[in-house]
């Protein structure tokens, strides 16, 4: 996978108002920097050669929220006399599709397309982690409420001070959780990156994402939306932050198959092309109980141009810049000058996708680098940061109560919310049409 690099993260028009002025420019500048420190290298090509998702054909009435299933590649190993559960390489998918992943020569490829009961064959491509600009912190004791808690009023929420910790499970589709950071309550571990046999976060991103939404409030680093909620550790991206959409829907899957334990999921990845496989796994993971939280993207264009940020069923979230932790402007981040304090992120993703902003622009959180296990603290700027601020407030959610679906749990999210055009809490910037509100969780 290695050779097969990274994300085209690209920007497009916004509405007409905006391509008239000078907001294109400023966005990609904005989009430059972010790449310029991700860590994510630029991409030759994102398909990955021979390599193909094949979706198989679910049996007639099969209920929504029921496993995906396995007679149908029974089927066409018995008609085909091919079985692709043969292969080292083969990722088979039980819960959330019936299916899998493996790399063909063409002449099996079109055995394949040739069963009655396969529905779909695409190609498999890299996926990868949103570009995010970073910069580690100074060793030594910090600041608890980091302003993106702050600013969506995480400290006030009843549930957020309970003792004990909230009582809800966020799984993290990512690079993996730093799996011995004390800020950070990992329950569960699993690799899906082939000849990684843990979880363990060689990037730092993905802890940096679980550290936003669930930290611990201990005393010891910074807290979370979320504090001390369990987290699964979901390794889908290696160490340059790419993957590929076998892996990630092998993740889903596996959400699925635990979904009665699963209670959000965050993805803040993206490609620009789409899988119908994916749309489909999201789908049953949904039907199934589980709310999905996504990244709207860094590539300062609409959110319906890349995946999973424009699936319907997902919490897409939009990231603003605040430097203060409070509204109603008073200082720009201080790692990021170009930055308009209470402002749409100059990178951000926008569209009609797009349901909910949060804060993204200088996010302190834990995370891992240059091999520190325990005390590693790193400020990000992305969707990335947003998202997992929504996806605390979702596990705030259903830990009050348990039997929300996701569609209850968004719309709660969305209803608590404060408007752009609030004078204490609102921001400005966003030009696309689509108010999507602030995220707020003091009620909650």
């Amino acid at each position: 996978m290695a050779e097969l690099l990274a994300a085209n993260i690209g920007g497009d028009e916004r509405i007409q108002a905006r391509a008239e002025s000078d907001k294109p420019n400023e966005a990609s500048e904005a989009r430059s920097r972010l790449l310029d420190e991700s860590g994510i290298q630029g991409p030759q090509s994102k398909v990955i050669p021979n390599r193909y998702i094949i979706t198989m054909k679910d049996r007639p009435g099969l209920a929504a929220g029921a496993p995906a299933d396995q007679g149908q590649i029974e089927n066409l190993v018995s008609n085909l006399r091919f079985d692709p559960r043969s292969r080292s390489d083969t990722i088979v998918f039980r819960h959330a599709i019936s299916g899998f992943a493996a790399t063909l020569s063409p002449a099996e490829k079109r055995l394949i397309e040739s069963d009655p009961n396969v529905l779909a064959v695409e190609q498999d491509r890299v996926v990868s982690r949103q570009p995010v600009k970073r910069s580690l912190m100074a060793a030594g004791p910090r600041k608890e409420l980091q302003t993106g808690v702050e600013r969506v009023e995480g400290h006030l929420s009843p549930t957020a001070n309970a003792p004990g910790g909230v009582d809800a499970t966020i799984a993290i589709i990512d690079t993996g959780i730093n799996l011995r950071h004390p800020d950070l309550n990992v329950v569960r571990q699993k690799s899906f990156v082939p000849g990684v046999a843990t979880a363990e976060d060689d990037d730092g991103h993905g802890s940096h994402v679980a550290a936003i939404a669930a930290a611990r409030k201990d005393g010891h680093g910074t807290v979370g939306v979320a504090p001390g909620a369990r987290l699964w550790a979901l390794k889908a991206l290696d160490k340059d932050g790419n993957g590929s959409w076998s892996q990630i829907i092998a993740a889903i899957d596996y959400v699925t198959q635990h979904a009665d334990k699963v209670d959000v999921v965050n993805m803040s990845l993206s490609d620009t092309e789409q899988s119908k496989a994916l749309d489909r796994a999201i789908n049953r993971s949904v039907d199934a109980g589980v709310t999905y939280v996504v990244a709207a993207g860094n590539d300062a264009r609409d959110a319906k141009l890349e995946a999973p940020s424009n699936h319907p069923r997902v919490l897409t979230v939009s990231a603003i810049s605040d430097g203060n932790g409070k509204g109603g402007g008073g200082a720009n981040p201080a790692c990021e000058p170009d930055e308009v304090d209470d402002a749409f992120a100059t990178f951000s993703n926008y569209g009609k996708n797009v349901r909910l902003a949060a804060p993204g622009v200088c996010i302190e959180a834990a995370s891992k680098r240059q091999g520190n296990d325990v005390d590693t603290y790193e400020s990000m700027s992305g969707t990335s940061m947003a998202a997992p601020h929504a996806a605390g407030g979702a596990a705030l959610i259903k830990a009050k109560n348990r039997s929300a679906s996701p569609d209850q749990v968004i719309d709660k999210l969305i209803s608590e919310a404060k408007q752009q055009s609030d004078p204490l809490y609102g921001f400005t910037g966003d030009t696309d049409g689509y108010s999507e509100p602030l995220l707020n969780v003091k009620n909650l």
